[in-house]
């Protein structure tokens, strides 16, 4: 019986073993899933990001460039701003300003001429910056326009490498809703946008009308505790602050630039497949442990069977070992007194009353 039990357990064992690694196989396949998303969409992010460097790197060298006198140098900086507006329309507002941040030249309309950008955060941080590169700022939200934009901004310097001001432009934010959008979901995955400091710039979801709380820096512990532990790219497993879907996320960093990807996959619609198979495997693990447990309880009984008929034959070989008990007991039984039918006859004794006499 002990045999057939530790059979039973172990058909058990070697299925939920099974069932595990099984887990584990199909979990593995949905963060590969997150990040290959993640990483296709850094991708075209930085392709684009690298396009609007190259555009602004272009207006700046537009300084360096001889001019007879400081209204032809004025329309070659002109010129050169209209012409990258063209080549990268999704920013706007393009324009540039002197080393004291006020805005000099325009791309478009000269609406912004004159108008002080000395406490941009983007031009402070250029000022203070000799690298030579795209600078990204925190979006921000246009009320004229109803839009959430990202500031970004390039330093001008002049051939001895001084501060010369920034060319500085406005990427709306839709154009990273509309990147993402053409990327097919699943209803409970997503796919994000954020800055390196956990700014949301653009998220979407696989179901319609999502709440997208662009600007807020909301995440999950487990999101802040992995880019500690690896900053560039990473995965986790959390549920989402907004929706509350449990998702196997991967995130991977736009570098140089100071955005990153965020790419999830929901856990239940990856586990969905193996659900299925685990409730067939275990219906088969149940089964064959009952058919060892019911072949352990056919043997114990027929073990209980086989003990009481050796029982009974044991006790007939032992009455059949001493015969002459039996055949006292029957002479004694003959040579005792008379017997009288049950009950006592009255005519019985009467006849024999009057033999006596």
């Amino acid at each position: 019986m002990l045999g057939h039990a530790l059979a039973a357990l172990l058909v058990l064992a070697i299925a939920g073993y099974a069932l595990k690694v099984s887990q584990e196989t199909y979990l593995q396949q949905g963060r590969m899933l997150a990040i290959n998303r993640a990483r296709d969409l850094r991708q075209e992010v930085t392709t684009d990001l690298e396009r609007i460097d190259l555009a602004m790197r272009h207006v700046t060298l537009a300084n360096l460039r001889d001019a007879a006198d400081p209204e032809a140098h004025r329309r070659l900086i002109e010129e050169s701003l209209q012409e990258h507006m063209t080549l990268v329309p999704e920013v706007a507002h393009l324009r540039q300003t002197d080393a004291e941040g006020v805005v000099r030249f325009q791309g478009g309309d000269r609406i912004s001429i004159g108008q002080s950008l000395q406490e941009d955060p983007l031009f402070l941080q250029a000022r203070g910056n000799h690298e030579d590169g795209l600078l990204v700022g925190e979006p921000h939200f246009n009320k004229t326009l109803g839009r959430w934009q990202l500031p970004l901004a390039h330093r001008v310097e002049d051939h001895a490498g001084r501060f010369q001001g920034i060319v500085i432009g406005h990427l709306d934010l839709t154009h990273f809703d509309r990147m993402i959008d053409r990327r097919h979901l699943s209803p409970a995955d997503s796919l994000a946008l954020r800055s390196t400091q956990l700014t949301l710039l653009s998220r979407q979801t696989g179901r319609d009308e999502q709440i997208q709380p662009i600007g807020t820096r909301r995440t999950a512990p487990a999101f802040a505790e992995a880019l500690k532990a690896a900053p560039l790219s990473g995965e986790f497993t959390a549920r989402n602050v907004f929706d509350g879907v449990e998702r196997l996320t991967a995130y991977s960093t736009a570098a140089p630039f100071p955005v990153m990807a965020v790419a999830g996959v929901s856990r239940e619609e990856v586990l969905r497949p193996w659900v299925a198979v685990a409730w067939r495997i275990g219906a088969l693990a149940g089964m064959a442990a009952l058919a060892v447990l019911a072949s352990a309880a056919l043997t114990l009984r027929a073990w209980r069977l086989q003990s009481r008929s050796a029982q009974r034959a044991a006790h007939r070989r032992g009455r059949s070992a001493h015969p002459g008990a039996a055949g006292r007991r029957r002479r004694w039984g003959a040579c005792a007194g008379p017997r009288w039918p049950a009950g006592g006859d009255e005519r019985h004794l009467r006849r024999d009353a009057g033999l006596v006499a």
